[in-house]
């Protein structure tokens, strides 16, 4: 996963050494200096316009496997989207397209970078028409919003944009910071930036939620947490962990979360409108937009996180039934939420034919394994039950119980994923496994997999501990920084633990431990890790232990820990006291832990262990 080290584009960096110390960069090389020193072609001529063609690859550098060819691709490419040549005829390339290969080659190619950027800089130098020097900065404007070149030569670029046209260097020196700060994209421009690229403006759109829409607006380097930063400032909305923004088609069918893999919302899109058939035309693309910006709970914390969003969340459920993303396996379970449903909208009172047309007009995924008629016998008798009838729970009450039922049985649903993650287990090593984080705990499968594998899965409540990430792999040019952590959990095995490996590893484990320290600060139960056995007699407080005794709290963990000491009933004795808190473990769980968890812990616990098992706490 680490992978080896771009011996060659450290060597590209190195190269330019003439580009001096931190002193001379007060006195920037220019464009036309760098050419002299590092252009192949010595002539006056070589850094500047030129309609003819390269005989090879500007900058002096050694070349991979076909890059050479691929720079005298990139040169036609530029050369047609600037007007300088006659478009290709067969086939026949748009704009857009034109665009996408030069920037697809940059971003895929770190070394060729710089070539890029001196090919587009040449066109520019000494341009005799209008309308090629404005394709071309509108050119240089869309790959700055996708990748930049090297730190050697990036000085250079900047220098070289200040000096652009007064209406425009602005927009493109704004767009080249935006990508310092984002990094490298994943996909090459697509048509909604060539329209940002014309107008100088983000584009704005709409960010749906079910209960309602906010407008937001992006630029080449937004990322989805900028966009739920944007989406907090609603009333709809109150900002919350677990909630996430995906691109979607225009029926809603096909979803795509920004979270899972993705980090740029521009990258998402790109996808999307590539669906929508190669070599259409940009200004339609970027108008009519085939797809829409969802704001979606993604994830569930393990506990009851309050009503909020509830009205947001109940409509996703609804809707996620109806378009078959929510599956109920037991038909008892369906016919219960189809109860509750009618109750929501109709009331209590429950008329047969209302509930029979209520549900042939708005009928879920799973309906189609009964009758309609057997349906309105199974959705009364879960009416009955819960005795709706009576009027007691107001909507909101039913609607929690509906995400309740959500958070508890469909984990995998409500699930976050993050892709690109190396995974150890012992001697069972995942390269590609895709690791899921949800109310349950955290799992982890090989993207290999058949549909009869068994995941990988860590209970939040067997955890142990959580170690912080280390790097494992410094950050290049177009390589993303590697991050590696490891979750110890007891089981009947004995003590496990899971090594993560991903350059999304400090993402991964800020939600992991945000959700195990949230068990923790919650918890009513600690595990007795050593004996307590103070003076008996008087008028003591203190509570008399042994280890492996079950200990429960008064109220949770996060109150009643006073400056190392707390209160607590031994489940064993019954007997109420004062207690060190250095003599237990909290248990990540909300309710209580089996005698075969309690005997699980225990076994783990040595107590040649204990001590090192506490600090990982």
């Amino acid at each position: 996963m680490a992978g080896q080290p771009n011996d060659e584009m450290q060597a590209i960096e190195t190269a330019f050494t003439f580009l001096g110390d931190a002193g001379e960069r007060d006195n920037p090389v220019t464009f036309v200096q760098f050419a002299r020193k590092y252009f192949q072609d010595k002539s006056a001529s070589a850094f500047k316009f030129s309609s003819k063609l390269l005989q090879g690859p500007l900058v002096k550098q050694i070349w991979a496997d076909q890059d050479s060819e691929r720079m005298l691709a990139v040169w036609l490419s530029i050369q047609r989207f600037m007007g300088d040549i006659p478009p290709n005829t067969a086939p026949k390339q748009t704009n857009l397209e034109l665009v996408q290969f030069i920037c697809g080659v940059g971003i895929t190619r770190p070394n060729t970078r710089d070539e890029i950027y001196c090919q587009i800089c040449k066109q520019l130098t000494d341009n005799p028409t209008k309308p090629s020097h404005a394709r071309g900065w509108i050119l240089l404007s869309l790959c700055v919003g996708c990748f930049l070149p090297t730190d050697a030569f990036l000085p250079i670029l900047k220098f070289f944009v200040s000096r652009g046209p007064p209406k425009y260097r602005d927009f493109v020196h704004s767009v080249l910071l935006r990508t310092e700060k984002n990094g490298t994209r994943k996909h090459p421009p697509t048509a909604v930036e060539m329209m940002m690229a014309f107008t100088k403006e983000p584009v704005k759109f709409m960010l749906h939620f079910y209960v309602g829409s906010h407008e937001v607006q992006c630029d080449a380097q937004s990322t989805y947490r900028e966009l739920l930063a944007q989406v907090a400032q609603s009333e709809l909305y109150t900002r919350e962990a677990g909630f996430g923004v995906y691109i979607a088609d225009q029926t809603s069918d096909m979803l795509t979360s920004l979270s899972t893999g993705y980090k740029h919302v521009m990258d998402v899109i790109f996808e999307y409108e590539a669906l929508a058939g190669a070599g259409a035309d940009w200004r339609r693309l970027a108008t009519k937009r085939p797809w829409i910006a969802v704001l979606r709970k993604e994830c569930f914390a393990p506990w009851n996180e309050g009503s909020a969003n509830l009205q947001l969340l109940y409509n996703q459920i609804m809707d996620g039934m109806i378009r078959g993303f929510y599956y109920c396996k037991k038909e008892r379970d369906l016919a219960k939420l189809l109860a509750q449903r009618f109750y929501i909208k109709h009331g209590k009172v429950l008329n047969d034919t209302l509930l029979k047309q209520h549900l042939e007009t708005q009928d879920v995924a799973g309906m189609e394994a009964l009758s309609i008629t057997q349906w309105v016998d199974l959705v009364k008798e879960e009416f009955d039950k819960k005795e709706y009838y009576s009027g007691m729970a107001s909507e909101d009450d039913v609607k929690m119980e509906v995400v309740h039922y959500a958070r508890s049985q469909w984990r995998a649903e409500f699930s976050r994923r993050f892709l690109r993650c190396r995974v150890e287990l012992g001697s069972q090593v995942f390269e590609d496994a895709i690791v899921s984080v949800n109310a349950g705990g955290v799992s982890a499968l090989s993207q290999r997999a058949t549909p009869d594998t068994v995941p990988i899965s860590f209970d939040f409540s067997l955890f142990v501990g959580i170690t912080k990430p280390e790097e494992v792999q410094a950050a290049g040019p177009g390589i993303d920084a590697v991050y590696s952590f490891e979750i110890e959990a007891v089981s009947p095995k004995g003590l496990l633990t899971l090594k993560v490996i991903s350059p999304e590893a400090q993402s991964l484990y800020t939600l992991i431990h945000d959700f195990y320290q949230g068990l923790i600060y919650r918890s009513k139960f600690c595990l007795a890790t050593m004996d307590h056995h103070p003076p008996s007699g008087g008028n003591s407080t203190f509570l008399n232990f042994s280890r492996g005794d079950l200990l429960l709290l008064p109220s949770c963990w996060n109150d009643v820990d006073e400056g190392g000491w707390a209160q607590a009933t031994c489940d064993r004795t019954n007997e109420k006291g004062d207690f060190p808190t250095s003599n237990v473990i909290v248990l990540s769980t909300l309710i209580r832990p089996s005698k075969e968890t309690i005997g699980w812990f225990l076994e783990n616990l040595k107590e040649d262990k204990d001590q090192s098992l506490l600090d990982v706490l």
